[in-house]
């Protein structure tokens, strides 16, 4: 018998790497808001975690681009 696969609504996206790993946040950030801008439409809600100011920062300015509906 097979399961149903779960109807997501939402996600939360941590900038996983950015900190002690020393990915770089620009292109972490770029990187997560190019995906969640692709998202299928039955995603309604995305929050995005940023542990410190500069990692919002960086985030409110990649998502300034965007346009909503």
């Amino acid at each position: 018998m097979r399961s149903s696969p779960r109807q997501v609504q939402g996600s939360l996206l941590p900038a996983i790497s950015t900190g002690i790993y020393g990915y770089p946040l620009a292109r972490a950030t770029k990187i997560a808001v190019d995906t969640c801008v692709a998202a299928p439409d039955e995603i309604t809600e995305i929050r995005f975690v940023c542990f410190d100011a500069k990692t919002k920062a960086v985030y409110e300015h990649a998502l300034d681009g965007v346009q909503g509906d």
